[in-house]
């Protein structure tokens, strides 16, 4: 009986640690600014990369006022973009990874139209959310992915 006792608060305290494991990802808190700077600086682009001014960004996306956001932008006509903001809560995380995939959306129909050679690099944009994290990156860069999730680790 003290065996059994003894197992069933092992599995117990295994499926705690487990759980605990789980919940490090609602956490995660990233600076914005560092996290697209890196991108920016490790990934191959097609044009210079220019900071967005904030308030763009707000004006872009569904942004709150708590929320913590910086990008990068082309500074010529391609599509290429990274962005990537610090929510207060997971409600206006997601929130804001709507509003980008509207934007996606928006952005590659308008593409189509008047610069059909994006569509490809749109097609592949990466977007993410971890917790109260949430990254964009449009990149013809085939590692964008990659990069991106090693950002949200470090």
């Amino acid at each position: 009986m003290k065996k059994l006792m003894a197992l069933m608060l092992a599995l117990v305290m295994v499926l705690l640690v487990c759980a605990g494991c789980g919940e490090k990802d609602k956490d995660l808190i990233i600076e914005p600014e560092a996290v697209a700077s890196e991108l920016v600086d490790g990934l191959n682009w097609d044009s210079e990369m220019v900071a967005y001014d904030e308030g763009d960004l707000r004006y872009y996306f569904d942004v709150t006022d708590e929320t913590v956001i910086a990008g990068y932008c082309a500074s010529t006509s391609t599509t290429e973009m990274v962005v990537a903001a610090q929510c207060e809560d997971e409600a206006a995380a997601q929130a804001l990874m709507d509003s980008m995939s509207q934007y996606l959306s928006d952005l590659k129909m308008e593409a189509d139209r008047y610069q059909p050679e994006e569509v490809a690099r749109i097609d592949k944009a990466y977007l993410t959310r971890n917790g109260r994290a949430v990254v964009l990156c449009v990149s013809g860069d085939d590692r964008a992915a990659e990069r991106v999730e090693a950002e949200l680790k470090a």
